[in-house]
């Protein structure tokens, strides 16, 4: 009876115990950057373009700066509608990284499979636009933006004051709605 009594404690102990804190591993550069700014926020009201360091595959700093900008959204697809979205936004000299992660801020950014989607903006003032996203951010996911068509965003951006909205769409009916702010985006990327 006493083995019994022990087992069941050490069972009770063990299946009890708290889970261990969530670490943050700096694996790629495609979901860290030197200090981490993620702020709970809805809409881009509260959302501030700061600059930041990209780290390297091995956690390190890797002398690649970037102008850095997180928010929330929302996002749909065949199996889920309205769900939770955390956006990371990445600007280096010569491309943009649009980093999507689904349900939770922990998980891997999305990849579109097959490639490729469309991104519409749409300033306060009326004024659109509609980019191609052709490529991948890196290896584990996230999506680019480079040549003219990453000019062409950086323009946009840098031509508004205040609020940009944003739909993202891949070719098999996913859609990532959230807002931007592009208040300091300016001056954030000429610190690259």
């Amino acid at each position: 009876m006493k083995n019994l009594l022990a087992i069941l404690f050490l069972f009770t102990l063990v299946s009890c115990g708290g889970k261990n804190k969530k670490t943050e591993s700096a694996t790629s550069e495609i979901t860290s950057t030197k200090e981490s700014t993620k702020e709970e926020s809805t809409t881009a009201d509260g959302d501030k373009w700061v600059s930041k360091e990209l780290l390297d595959e091995f956690g390190e700093a890797s002398g690649v700066k970037c102008a850095y900008l997180s928010t929330y959204g929302t996002f749909s697809n065949s199996a889920t509608s309205g769900s939770h979205l955390f956006v990371e936004l990445l600007f280096t000299k010569n491309k943009a990284g649009i980093l999507l992660h689904e349900y939770s801020d922990d998980k891997p950014a999305a990849k579109f499979i097959g490639g490729g989607g469309k991104m519409k903006m749409k300033k306060s003032d009326g004024t659109d636009i509609s980019i191609s996203i052709t490529g991948d951010w890196d290896k584990q996911g996230g999506l680019s933006i480079s040549g003219s068509d990453y000019n062409k965003l950086k323009e946009f951006i840098t031509k508004n004051d205040g609020e940009i909205k944003v739909v993202i769409t891949d070719k098999y009916s996913s859609s990532y709605n959230f807002k931007i702010n592009s208040n300091s985006f300016e001056s954030e990327l000429a610190k690259l």
